[in-house]
């Protein structure tokens, strides 16, 4: 249910003004405010974000899934492959562990 509500919230977000902390400036004058799955998520002039491809703003994928791009300084930033993976089993572990939590706290009672 919290996947759910958080994957419906982070859908909400994207193509709405919001700020971020750290953007990363490039040298060609793009704002990166944030990176899924490997794709940068820009900051266009209005303030809204658009999610593109790296290749698009002269950005880099590298093998791990990190993103490489030349910032306004000069330097080279790396910047961290983030995004949601899924895992089933877990959810399903977590699932019975509550189950079998609220069968025991009943026998009790």
């Amino acid at each position: 249910m919290f996947d759910l509500y958080f994957k419906l919230s982070i859908k909400e977000k994207l193509g709405k003004k919001h700020s971020n902390e750290n953007p990363v400036n490039t040298d060609t004058g793009v704002v990166i405010v944030a990176v899924e799955d490997s794709k940068p998520i820009i900051q266009l002039a209005d303030g809204t974000t658009k999610k593109v491809e790296a290749k698009e703003i002269g950005a880099d994928v590298q093998k791990d899934g990190t993103v490489t791009v030349k910032g306004s300084d000069g330097r080279m930033k790396v910047l961290p492959k983030t995004g949601e993976t899924e895992n089933i089993a877990l959810s399903v572990l977590g699932s019975l562990m509550v189950l079998g939590s609220a069968f025991i706290f009943k026998k009790r009672i």
